[in-house]
């Protein structure tokens, strides 16, 4: 039922929207944009990352391609395509849903495709403050990255002395081993003689 719900409200959206492209005169690139909010929109209902991935791509690239079609900016589709990707955990944070151990995988094609727009958007002498750009956002993914790993197991506080973890002591030469079972049986034999047959 929710289902068919979701589906009924998602296509009367794509509907209009697509009306509002003709009567504005949109071009036809904001199909693209038009699928990624749609994907989007699926993933927030279903929490399946599987519709994040091209929800993020086609919004962000899809973006661009309106902004230039209408002509407020040029040269942004690069740069549209990076944010696109930079968008996949953004959404992902933002909605709290449960993430796997390699979430934060979008940020490495995201952050070379935006770096390499925005030289594609800049090329000036505005462009010698990309790389420096590039080596804050790098470094700040990073330390997001450590901060939001997990901490160690603690170990109770029975089995640790002045705070350190107490591990297990092992056999020294002071310690007596145990007799083998075949020195007891000698033992016996010696004690019997050769009488005791």
């Amino acid at each position: 039922m929710v289902g068919r719900s979701f589906a009924g409200v998602l296509l009367v959206v794509l509907g209009v929207a697509l009306l509002l492209i003709e009567l504005t005169g949109v071009g036809g690139v904001a199909v693209v944009l038009l699928g990624g909010l749609a994907f989007l929109a699926t993933f927030l209902a279903t929490r399946s990352y599987g519709f994040l991935v091209p929800g993020g791509i086609l919004t962000g690239f899809g973006t661009a391609l309106v902004l230039e079609d209408v002509g407020v900016v040029t040269d942004v589709a690069l740069l549209g395509l990076g944010g696109g990707f930079l968008l996949i955990p953004v959404v992902q944070l933002l909605a709290r849903t449960p993430r796997e151990g390699g979430w934060w995988w979008p940020f490495i094609p995201g952050g070379i495709l935006t770096g390499l727009g925005l030289l594609e958007y800049l090329r000036g002498s505005a462009a010698g403050l990309v790389l420096p750009g590039l080596l804050i956002i790098i470094g700040l993914v990073f330390l997001l990255s450590a901060a939001l790993r997990r901490p160690d197991v603690a170990v109770p506080a029975d089995e640790q002395v002045d705070g350190a973890p107490v591990l297990p002591s092992l056999p020294t030469s002071d310690t007596p081993a145990p007799p083998s079972p075949s020195a007891g049986t000698a033992h016996e034999a010696g004690t019997r003689g050769p009488d005791a047959r």
